[in-house]
């Protein structure tokens, strides 16, 4: 090799190790590197050109449009975005890269040799707790998701339209269908996932699923939240609060309910408590070591893009943050230093959040706003918020009009009663719960700050959903029961502290712990009973009917969604004239008809018209009912006279 070519090639790798010898040239090097995976989406990703004319195509009915045009263009987007936050964070990198002076930080952390055994015993309660829920049938949401993400629709072949022939969802549409919020992307992948790995270990046909399988998800978020939780309050100095918020976020009605539900919920908790044990690890470190900030820019990006409407958590968990490493002790420079590193590490969550959520806010934009729910925040939701935080109550009005004398009675026994016994727990739990939250936070100032910063951006974004006159449903405040729990723990464990003695402190901690779990026992019993809702059941009886092999199996109004993800054959009808043209179809062809009806307090308000043909004893008789853990969700059977 010519000795210019030496020299030009000790040139370039002198100047290589002299830009990668600061930490600033460093993050230039990765920038770089994301950079070119921007490009590459760009050049090699989808056609942006060809989504622009497919959108054009529909845009006198924008509703219309095909969603892959949309998640196309909203991929390209993205990554010129991105590109131009990575140069500005480039250009901005030596002020986010200024080293702090040196902080030595051994976290002391109780050892006792009882924390992990009791952990596990935790964790397998809370299994067990759920699995007689997760084995059951899933619910509307979650069967939308089945239908049109995770799983594959049946759908009537093209060649011959009488048969109905299963198609599969691909990876593209798990990830980027946002048709309705229903999808709440990273559990739906982690559900396809679990189902894809089910298929193969069981080598089942594409188009069977079983529930348990579309749940292990939520399942494994739930035990790892546990795991976590208890981990977190040793953390913070009270092993046996850990212990005790374990079992208590293991066995709490609300959780062991969402817990299992395929959608974000069990991923909030998990995400909740993952965020104050990276910014716990931040403030203790202030913010010296540099994977505590990975942590917290993966966690807030997949707590957002599980669940948008966190951005009211991760915003007022920043505020604090920033509050925290602009006032702690050190230099000016070391706070600024930090404070750069908290911002930095939130512009790359946000830049993975572009790149996964743009596409399906391109989506979003034909439909939000629009949507007719007329389940805004009012006192009796805000309740009913309140009372299934502090207990874990389900509730809802038996209103079973139509049912038969012996379903209502049934039906009344199981869940009669709950409503008065959750009215009388709801406030001391409460009690009990903030006291133990305020001293915690005396205790622990920086930490308690945090905490109190969730039960504040709880209360914010019933505020914001209040005057927006959004959309609420009491599970969209799950991220409040983080708190909730922690602050019982923290109760349960204050009175026993020295000096009283140790077998005195052991029956404080047995008997609060006997209190909090036996009190909701109620709850629990309906939770471990029923399905969320039975879809299965009731195609299973169907199934198992002599005469329904050729029979026409009618779901009306809400429902007729849900249900063919068990029973592929089921008719949708809304009006009484649809009903009456089916009955007349099936009479000409000698086919005995069967009438699905659940949600029943829904149906009767928003397709009132088809139950004078419903509730006509001349036409249909009850066959058999189905009891779920909510009594909207009860469903029954009708067969035509």
């Amino acid at each position: 090799m010519p000795r210019r070519h030496l020299l030009s090639h000790a040139r370039v790798k002198a100047t290589l190790q002299r830009l990668l010898s600061t930490p600033a040239g460093k993050a230039r090097a990765i920038l770089l590197v994301l950079s070119l995976v921007e490009i590459a989406i760009l050049l090699a990703g989808p056609d942006a050109h060809a989504a622009r004319e497919k959108i054009k195509a529909f845009a006198a009915h924008p509703k219309d449009t095909p969603w892959e045009a949309d998640v196309d263009l909203g991929i390209h987007f993205a990554a010129w975005i991105n590109l131009a936050l990575l140069l500005l964070a480039a250009l901005t990198a030596k002020w986010w890269t200024q080293e702090a002076s040196p902080f030595s930080w051994p976290p002391v952390i109780p050892r006792r040799a009882w924390f992990w055994p009791f952990v596990l015993l935790a964790v397998i309660v809370c299994t067990a707790a759920r699995c007689p829920l997760a084995s059951k049938s899933l619910w509307w949401d979650e069967t939308w998701v089945i239908r049109q993400c995770s799983h594959g629709s049946w759908k009537p072949d093209k060649k011959n339209p009488d048969e109905l022939k299963f198609t599969p969802t691909t990876w593209k549409r798990c990830a980027f269908y946002y048709q309705k919020p229903t999808n709440h992307v990273p559990m739906s992948l982690a559900q396809k996932a679990s189902l894809t790995a089910w298929h193969k270990i069981t080598r089942e046909p594409k188009e069977e699923f079983t529930d348990l399988a579309a749940r292990i998800p939520p399942l494994t978020a739930s035990a790892v939240a546990v795991v976590m939780l208890a981990c977190l309050l040793r953390r913070w100095g009270r092993p046996a609060a850990g212990i005790v918020a374990a079992v208590l976020l293991s066995l709490h009605p609300w959780h062991i309910r969402y817990g299992v539900d395929a959608r974000a919920y069990a991923l909030v908790v998990l995400l909740c408590i993952s965020a104050l044990y990276a910014a716990t690890c931040l403030i203790e470190s202030r913010g010296r070591v540099a994977w505590h900030w990975v942590w917290l820019g993966l966690n807030q990006f997949l707590w957002l893009w599980a669940f948008p409407s966190a951005l009211v958590d991760v915003a007022v968990m920043f505020a604090l943050l920033a509050w925290i490493s602009l006032r702690q002790e050190g230099t000016a420079s070391d706070r600024w230093a930090v404070f750069s590193r908290l911002a930095i590490t939130h512009v790359f969550a946000a830049m993975l959040l572009l790149q996964m959520f743009l596409p399906n806010f391109m989506q979003a934009r034909h439909w939000a706003g629009a949507e007719a729910q007329g389940h805004g925040l009012d006192p009796a939701h805000a309740v009913e918020a309140w009372q299934q935080l502090a207990t874990g109550f389900i509730p809802g009005d038996l209103d079973l009009v139509g049912f038969s004398a012996d379903a209502v009675r049934q039906l009344q026994d199981s869940h009669g009663g709950f409503s008065s016994i959750a009215s009388r727990l709801t406030g001391p739990v409460t009690l009990v719960a903030l006291f133990g939250i305020l001293v915690f936070a005396m205790q622990r100032r920086k930490a308690g700050s945090l905490v109190l910063g969730l039960v504040a951006s709880g209360l914010l974004f019933a505020a914001v959903t209040y005057f927006a006159k959004s959309y609420f449903y009491s599970r969209f405040a799950i991220a409040m029961l983080v708190p909730f729990v922690i602050g019982l723990a923290w109760t349960t464990t204050q009175f026993a502290v020295r000096p009283v003695t140790s077998a005195v402190r052991s029956l404080i901690v047995v008997a609060a712990i006997a209190a909090q779990v036996i009190l909701p026992q109620p709850f629990r019993r309906v939770l471990w009973s029923a399905p969320y809702a039975p879809l299965r059941d009731v195609a299973a009886f169907l199934e198992n009917q002599s005469n329904t092999t050729h029979a026409t199996v009618l779901c009306y109004g809400l429902g007729q969604e849900a249900l063919p993800v068990y029973c592929p054959r089921s008719i949708s009808v809304n009006t009484a004239a649809e009903i009456e043209s089916a009955l007349q179809k099936a009479k000409a062809g000698n086919r005995p008809v069967y009438l699905v009806q659940g949600y029943n307090t829904f149906n009767r308000a928003v397709f009132k018209d088809g139950f004078r043909v419903i509730d006509d004893p001349k036409l249909f008789e009850e066959v058999a009912w189905f009891p779920s853990i909510d009594p909207e969700f009860y469903f029954r059977v009708l067969k035509a006279r």
